[in-house]
């Protein structure tokens, strides 16, 4: 009888709280649509397939539901490319995979949204207990779900200049908002004392590696918030009754719970760590691979001061309404600062004290470490905001209605700009700088013109073809349309393969050998006296200067330069090269065969051109290590050049 009186009361339970929760869950649901059909609008619009990184998990995605239907799962994760983790696979095709390149753009940007949100909204939901906290939780989920660092769609660096080298297709948002979601599991099983929450956190934090390989420092993190949510409950517990020390009965129940939790999460993570060390990606090449390549990236970036680098890239990640509210919370802090250690101020104290230390321990793993990409840092950005979104929650609460309502209102009007950005066909660059947002699309192409033109030239020759890139970083547009069409739609033709002036394997530079070598040339169009609207100066000028001007006449090159001016670094470097083959013409042995921002050429006779570059390269006064890198060939054809 007690029995089925239980089972009523708890039915009864669920059933107030259905109807408590069903108008909130539906403005979160419509926010959701309307945010979600606009990145369907904006992505519908992109004619470009994937690129680089894109790419790689793009066709991962592919190889991994390849492996899935002949049943061999052993292979996943040595499937092509092997240094991609498969776990985006799943979770961006869950049920198959899709060749179109706008669903794949529309899946790695909405997918993440949609995390980031649930992350801030399922801890809230057991806090909210009036109509207003559950609307303003809401409201807090959905400005989760409007943080800039989801939304920057394709590189616009001449209307909106961005500072964070994120684009569309890109795993870093979705590692964020998995992971962020991962530890909310885990900080709800600490604070409910729930097992089987708490270990489904750990298996969605042990499998963020499979992610990112960062997801190994985010399991560290996740460790670190589960004992800080432990002590501030052994905290609240002690200073909610006055006078009672810290006994050994509290730290043996802390401790009952923790330490085998904590085991838990070791052995999981341990074992996925396991896993991916002895497969192929996380094997010896690829670590070798990421470490030459962090060194190299950490050599451009790290030139500037880290504090105004860091501040920079803030507005475009988290966004200024979210950077106001923690101001707030820090301020509020500073005002109850005699007060921190009530039972009501404790957890504040500790998880904006843990909070701190996170975010030190990531900058200096990103500025240090790692490379300082700003798009590194966006797990570790989330996941502190998610947290202490709680802390927000519970102050807001405390305050009038009218406070209350207020920043409800404020907690929704990002979501309300970004939705009107979305919806509109050409956003205000204005109004997304201030957003922190870039929702270009259906630029380039140009870019996808001239990737058919150099397939439609390898199949004129009727052989493959090597193509040597100058192209600063957009020629992955263009290769990006050989890899859709033979490696995603798998048609039959002639292919070209790429060599660049950076592999991330060796020091960069420019090697002439190689250059000659090849059958094919790409690189920027260099509009003579006009170095401003340049593709050169527009795409990478906060890393370049104008530092020097060369000017032809016929087939003798004559250099203006300004006083003591050399190339100092590998840009510099690469922008004379490529100042040089804009100058070239066909007695130079190059035939152009593609003009617009970026410019290809045929190489039609090898000597012609070994003999002008070492000519042009001998009146340059270098101050990089170009002429170690060329200097056989500069030996070689020294005489000829003559």
């Amino acid at each position: 009888m007690k029995h089925n009186e239980s089972s009523e009361t708890k039915r009864g339970v669920v059933f107030q709280l259905a109807i408590d929760w069903f108008i909130p869950l539906c403005v979160w649901v419509m926010v959701m649509l309307l945010i979600g059909f606009g990145v369907a609008s904006k992505s519908a619009k992109a004619v470009t397939p994937p690129w680089y990184d894109a790419m790689e998990y793009f066709y991962k995605a592919k190889t991994t539901w390849q492996c899935f239907s002949k049943g061999d799962w052993a292979a996943v994760l040595e499937a092509v490319p092997s240094r991609r983790p498969p776990l985006t696979a799943l979770i961006l095709y869950p049920v198959g995979f899709n060749t179109s390149i706008q669903s794949f753009y529309f899946r790695s940007t909405f997918v993440p949204i949609l995390l980031a949100s649930l992350a801030l909204l399922l801890p809230l939901a057991f806090v909210a207990v009036r109509r207003l906290e559950r609307i303003l939780a809401v409201a807090i989920a959905c400005a989760g779900a409007s943080m800039p660092m989801f939304y920057h769609f394709e590189p616009n660096r001449i209307e909106l200049n961005s500072k964070v080298d994120s684009y569309w297709g890109l795993v870093d948002p979705l590692l964020a908002a998995f992971s962020a979601l991962a530890v909310a599991f885990v900080i709800l099983g600490v604070q409910r004392r729930s097992w089987a929450v708490e270990t489904a956190g750990w298996i969605a934090v042990a499998l963020s590696i499979f992610i990112k390989p960062a997801g190994v420092l985010i399991a560290f993190v996740a460790l670190g918030i589960s004992w800080a949510e432990g002590l501030i409950r052994l905290l609240q517990g002690i200073r909610s009754k006055s006078g009672e020390r810290v006994s050994k009965r509290r730290i043996a129940r802390l401790c009952c719970y923790h330490v085998p939790m904590t085991l838990v999460a070791v052995g999981l993570c341990g074992a996925t760590v396991t896993i991916a060390l002895r497969s192929s990606f996380l094997g010896k090449d690829n670590i070798e691979l990421f470490a030459s390549g962090s060194k190299i990236v950490r050599g451009w970036l790290t030139g500037p001061p880290l504090l105004p680098v860091l501040l920079g890239i803030l507005p475009e990640t988290l966004g200024w309404f979210w950077l106001v509210a923690l101001v707030g919370l820090v301020f509020f802090v500073l005002l109850k600062i005699r007060s921190l250690l009530d039972s009501l101020q404790v957890g504040l104290t500790v998880r904006l004290t843990s909070c701190t230390v996170i975010l030190g321990c990531a900058v200096y793993w990103w500025w240090f470490i790692s490379s300082p990409q700003p798009r590194y840092l966006y797990p570790f950005l989330l996941i502190p905001v998610a947290w202490l979104s709680h802390d927000m929650f519970s102050v807001i609460k405390r305050r009038s209605i009218g406070v209350q309502e207020g920043a409800v209102a404020y907690f929704f009007a990002p979501a309300l700009g970004v939705i009107i950005l979305l919806w509109m066909p050409t956003p205000p660059p204005a109004i997304q700088k201030l957003l922190g947002v870039n929702l270009t699309a259906g630029t380039f192409a140009q870019d996808v013109n001239l990737g058919h033109r150099l397939l439609a030239e390898c199949a004129d020759q009727q052989k493959p073809l090597t193509l040597y890139s100058l192209a600063a970083g957009r020629d992955g547009v263009a290769i990006s349309v050989q890899q859709y069409l033979r490696g995603i739609l798998d048609e039959p033709g002639y292919s070209f393969n790429g060599i660049a002036s950076i592999d991330w394997r060796r020091a960069p530079g420019v090697r002439l050998d190689e250059l000659v070598s090849s059958d094919l040339v790409l690189c920027a169009r260099w509009i003579p006296d006009q170095t401003e609207k340049s593709f050169l100066v527009s795409v990478v000028k906060e890393r370049r200067r104008n530092w020097y001007r060369m000017k032809a006449t016929d087939s003798s090159y004559e250099f203006s330069l300004y006083r003591d001016a050399c190339p100092r670094t590998y840009f510099e470097e690469v922008d004379a090269v490529v100042h040089c083959l804009n100058t070239m013409t066909n007695a130079d042995g190059l035939q152009l065969i593609f003009d617009g921002d970026l410019r290809a050429y045929r190489i039609v006779d090898r000597d012609k051109l070994a003999a002008a570059l070492a000519r042009w390269a001998g009146n340059v006064r270098w101050l990089t290590a170009f002429p170690e890198h060329n200097k056989s060939f500069l030996e070689k054809h020294s005489e000829d050049s003559m």
